[in-house]
């Protein structure tokens, strides 16, 4: 690597590493401000009620709590997409749901004070199954919201449309119907529990302490949430978020309406319990699916009602309808779509921002589906996965063990570029590389794979597309579970960049082939394809070169150092 970067090439320190291995990081549970209280939540036993009664004296009454606060007391705000959600109403609507908040000078005494509370409840019927939720004469959640859906926002993804289903189902050799099914409601409770300190510096301005992955989408929804008062939210070391620590404005409500009440720094931090039962989880959801498929495997046509249930209420479930749509095009490509969807409330906890967002949910609910259309069309074929070195190494390895196990008919591609993706600094052992361009204990992957007991394993240039197109054939053409391991340094660790591409305008017939390599030195205008040199690696990748079926692209005799500052 040239010696002219500043930091590309050269070990660069994670700046809050030394203080996380050495305890002196500052996570929400470590700060403390003066005259701080601690606030506890009063939570419902009960999935689905009305509070009938609700008597707070004795709990106002003990020595050194500051506020006792229901449902009458704090602001009417609400939030959520689209916006629903209070922090307390007079109906609750999941078990765990917040009854009543608690200030007090310690923990201990805002638990005993929380116990003090009496609630008279008026039990409802509840409803936990996304279809039978939307029946008429079900328990309806919430009034705005008759059958328990919530309406859909028209500038979002919220339905995959297009084509002719009636011709495409006339096309397929076979269709089949099923219901799959993604329910299982998980909870990727990272290590540190929510928690937020929340204080008035005036009547018009909230600072707040988070415990956040995304500190700007907090500010974001707390504005119009708080009357648009000036916040200022101040990042905490996250212990883990997995997502769920995107924007969830609940803790952060209870801490500021308590503030507000008492006129001191209050934190909410909740119990390894409550972040279990009470804190926002995955969207669940169910699709029943029609799908049309020819013999050779080409999908011809897909429809279906996609149910999506959002719990009690929804943080983010259209915009995660949003991602599952345009998602699945590309797991699934097919020229005829009717496929719809529905964000249904129901009595269990509420939903939110979780890593997959949509995406995952519906994949994962509709290809079990897809996987019996091509058995009933007889489709043999092996099934093909690709793969990243890191992700691999990281979850991929007893896939490949079970796939050895049970004589799966697939092939492997594993992308071995010797650098790290989305772990970013840290040193990982089948790397060899870090991003900043430091060696590393590497683990070779092809002993690595036949150790696991594949025995047709190639390794391929990564950027030799005829040999890897050869490579496939020829797995693809065997019964026997193949592994092809592309190896290749990542560009970015390519000492020289000389000889960067060109596109030759008048052998350019604007076919797009290169455009679908996703590289962003190929550039497109109206009329115009063409290459950025400043971009294009040149001789490290030649890519598109090799894609190109009019011999349009070749190299600019020049030289291009990279050289920045």
């Amino acid at each position: 690597m040239a010696n002219n970067y500043r930091y590309i090439g050269k070990d660069t320190p994670r700046k809050d590493a030394r203080d996380i291995v050495t305890g002196k990081a500052q996570y929400l549970d470590d700060v403390h401000l003066p005259n701080m209280l601690i606030g506890k939540v009063l939570r419902s036993p009960l999935p689905h009620a009305n509070i009938k009664r609700i008597d707070v004296s004795r709990a106002a009454a003990l020595p050194s709590v500051h506020a006792v606060l229901t449902y009458k007391d704090v602001t009417d705000a609400i939030w959520g997409i689209p916006n629903h959600m209070k922090l307390l109403d007079k109906k609750v609507r999941f078990v765990g749901d917040a009854v009543a908040l608690v200030a007090a000078d310690t923990a201990e005494i805002a638990d005993e004070a929380v116990e003090l509370i009496e609630v008279e409840y008026e039990p409802l019927a509840a409803c936990y199954d996304v279809e039978e939720a939307i029946k008429p004469g079900q328990p309806q959640l919430y009034d705005q919201y008759p059958n328990n859906i919530i309406p859909q926002i028209s500038k979002l993804l919220q339905n995959v449309i297009k084509g002719d289903v009636d011709k495409g189902f006339a096309e397929a050799d076979e269709i089949i119907e099923g219901t799959g099914f993604y329910e299982c409601f998980p909870n990727p409770l990272p290590p540190e529990p929510p928690g937020v300190i929340a204080y008035w510096e005036n009547p018009d301005k909230l600072v707040a302490y988070v415990a956040t992955q995304s500190l700007g989408l907090n500010k974001y929804l707390a504005q119009p949430f708080f009357r648009m008062a000036n916040t200022q939210f101040i990042a905490t070391q996250c212990g883990g978020s997995y997502g769920t620590k995107n924007a969830n404005l609940t803790p952060i409500g209870f801490a500021a309406e308590l503030s507000k009440a008492t006129r001191r720094p209050v934190k909410i931090y909740y119990t390894k319990e409550e972040h279990l039962a009470a804190y926002s989880l995955r969207i669940s959801c169910r699709i029943n699916a029609r799908v049309g498929i020819k013999k050779d495997g080409t999908v011809t046509a897909v429809t279906g009602d996609w149910i999506v249930n959002t719990g009690s209420g929804s943080e983010a479930g259209p915009h995660e309808i949003a991602v599952g749509c345009g998602e699945l095009q590309l797991a699934l490509r097919c020229p005829n779509w009717n496929l719809r969807s529905k964000l249904v409330v129901t009595n269990r906890a509420p939903t939110g921002i979780v890593r997959g967002y949509g995406g995952q949910e519906l994949e994962s609910s509709i290809l079990p589906i897809m996987g019996m259309a091509m058995e009933k069309a007889g489709v043999n074929d092996k099934v093909v996965a690709v793969i990243g070195d890191s992700t691999f190494l990281h979850s991929g390895i007893t896939g490949l063990v079970n796939a050895v196990y049970n004589k799966g008919q697939i092939t492997l591609i594993i992308l071995d570029n010797r650098t790290t993706a989305m772990t970013g600094h840290q040193e990982h052992p089948g790397t060899g590389i870090t991003a900043q361009g430091k060696e590393t204990r590497a683990i070779e992957l092809e002993p690595l794979t036949r150790g696991i007991g594949v025995n047709n394993v190639t390794v391929v240039d990564a950027w030799d597309l005829k040999t890897l197109k050869a490579s496939v054939k020829s797995s693809l053409d065997s019964s026997e579970l193949s592994v092809i391991i592309v190896h290749g340094a990542c560009s970015v660790h390519v000492p020289r960049r000389c000889n960067p591409r060109v596109i030759d305008a008048d052998r350019c017939n604007q076919c797009n082939l290169c455009l679908i390599l996703g590289c962003p030195a190929i550039q497109k205008e109206p009329g115009q394809i063409y290459i950025d040199t400043s971009l294009c690696v040149g001789d490290s990748c030649t890519l598109c070169q090799q894609l190109c079926p009019r011999q349009a692209i070749s190299p600019q005799e020049s030289t291009y150092t990279g050289k920045t500052e």
